[in-house]
């Protein structure tokens, strides 16, 4: 499945990590670097298979690893009301 990124999010860089504005609810949400390169990879228009191949070749991990992994974001972004599905 692919995921949009909200348009009207402010999303800055600062020492490597990902920091998203949300201006309805005036909220900072600070990514972590695995958080955030899924975000980056969902913001360029990536699906979840490429997500999970790429994050498996950065990290080293196994697919099973990287599809919970992948699956859990989503879950948050989703609970945050930070993607559009």
């Amino acid at each position: 499945m692919k995921y949009k990124i909200r348009k009207d999010l402010i999303i800055s860089k600062n020492q490597g990590k990902i920091q998203i504005f949300v201006p309805d609810r005036s909220e900072i949400i600070s990514l972590n670097e695995t958080a955030g390169f899924i975000f980056e990879r969902m913001k360029k228009g990536d699906y979840e298979k490429l997500i999970t191949k790429k994050m498996i070749k950065k990290y080293q991990i196994n697919k099973k690893q990287a599809e919970t992994d992948l699956k859990f974001f989503i879950k948050q972004l989703k609970k945050t009301n930070l993607i559009i599905y």
